[in-house]
C-alpha cells in the first residue's frame, strides 16, 4: 500500500519548500538504489514530521 503526503508548501516557507524537494529526490534516489519503495516513504514520513513539527503543527504518522 503506497501512501503519499502532502505538505502545504504555503504555510512552510521558501526554506521548508527547498528542504522538501530535496527529501523527494533522495527519496527517489533510495527507491532508485535498491532500497525498495518503503524504504523512501520511510525517509519521507520521518522528514514529513520533522518539518511539521518545526512549523508546530501536529503530523499523525501511521504507526503512532
Amino acid at each position: 500500500m503506497e501512501q503519499v503526503v502532502l505538505l502545504d508548501e504555503g504555510a512552510m516557507g521558501a526554506e521548508a519548500d527547498s528542504l522538501n524537494s530535496s527529501v523527494l529526490l533522495e527519496a527517489r534516489a533510495m527507491s532508485q538504489d535498491e532500497r525498495g519503495t518503503d524504504a523512501a516513504l520511510k525517509v519521507s514520513l520521518h522528514e514529513a514530521e520533522r518539518i511539521m513539527s518545526s512549523q508546530n503543527k501536529v503530523f499523525e504518522g501511521p504507526d503512532k
